[in-house]
């Protein structure tokens, strides 16, 4: 593992939680979101370590984060295969939160991601996130609020990590991972610096996608080759990559602002707003469904047709799901 660095940008968040400690109104829950790779999972090491007195996670959030091995601390993750969080792993992390604290401090669960858990599992969870025993401190990790029920989100105090800036981010770069790679410094992901590192490979066939994807839109390229040659994992990135091009079309035409890539600027011209919020959509709720409820591959191809056509003719209806191409499997 390379060695760890410290994340200036959550010092705001650790101030904030030193004075809820010094208040005396620490709370019982805490939700810990923001978008990925900006270092919500090294800020819940860094809160467990607080609340454990583990010396070696308590000093400040650091990445990599580590997950520090202690008796009173469980850190429950979706098992190996799957997607979800499982009522029995709740009910487990119930039964275990139950228990006197092994060394007398108290006792930390963390979740994450939350936002995998199924309603079984989160209807599960509420009794504890209520009335936990002893001097219990439950995290709850997720990138994104709105799927969490409003049931466990009023029982959890909110603590919403903002994104660095791009000079933050790029001063941090230049410790972690010292770089002159142009691509990478100006990448998309740039505010999300965690990320940068697991991405590399995604970052360095950017070009190869931007091109390809220019030349399906304006020049009416052909967009199934494309399609057939992509592993899963690249087609994630292609959703990402498209994603990435229409949220830039639609905030630029919210806050007036001028294009200078070809593609959002052929978006801009060419297609009215609402039309890049449901291609938005389209591609977010594919996303959204497990792997196996349908064929991501064919699912990718018609995502394609639509943006060969230059979104001329979007539709996205409640039932969208239920015409996706099925799993072939």
């Amino acid at each position: 593992m390379k060695e760890q660095i410290e994340i200036p940008w959550l010092h705001t968040y650790e101030e904030i939680w030193l004075r809820l400690l010094n208040s005396e109104r620490t709370p019982h829950a805490v939700l810990i979101t923001g978008s990925r790779g900006i270092g919500k999972r090294s800020f819940a090491s860094w809160l467990a370590g607080q609340h454990l007195e583990i010396d070696s996670v308590k000093e400040k959030p650091y990445h990599p984060y580590i997950i520090p091995q202690h008796a009173d601390l469980r850190w429950i993750q979706p098992e190996d295969g799957k997607r979800d969080i499982s009522v029995d792993q709740i009910r487990s992390l119930i039964e275990i939160l139950s228990l006197s604290s092994y060394e007398g401090i108290g006792k930390v669960a963390v979740i994450e991601p939350f936002n995998m858990m199924n309603i079984n599992s989160s209807n599960s969870l509420l009794k504890i996130l209520e009335e936990p025993k002893g001097n219990t401190l439950i995290l709850l990790i997720a990138d994104k609020m709105h799927k969490i029920p409003a049931t466990i989100l009023s029982r959890c105090h909110i603590i919403k990590i903002n994104s660095p800036g791009k000079s933050q981010s790029l001063s941090f770069l230049d410790q972690y991972m010292p770089t002159d790679d142009a691509s990478i410094k100006n990448s998309h992901l740039i505010e999300s610096p965690l990320l940068i590192e697991s991405q590399l490979d995604f970052i360095n066939k950017i070009d190869e996608f931007d091109k390809t994807l220019s030349g399906i839109l304006l020049n009416g390229d052909f967009p199934l080759d494309f399609a057939s040659k992509l592993n899963k994992e690249e087609i994630d990135s292609v959703f990402d990559w498209m994603l990435f091009f229409v949220y830039k079309t639609i905030k630029s035409s919210y806050l007036n602002t001028i294009n200078t890539d070809e593609i959002s600027s052929h978006l801009s011209s060419n297609m009215n707003t609402q039309n890049l919020f449901l291609f938005f959509d389209k591609i977010n709720l594919i996303r959204s469904k497990p792997r196996g409820s349908f064929n991501f591959q064919l699912s990718l191809e018609e995502l394609l047709i639509d943006w060969r056509s230059g979104l001329s003719d979007m539709t996205l209806s409640d039932s969208y799901f239920d015409k996706l191409p099925k799993s072939l499997s």
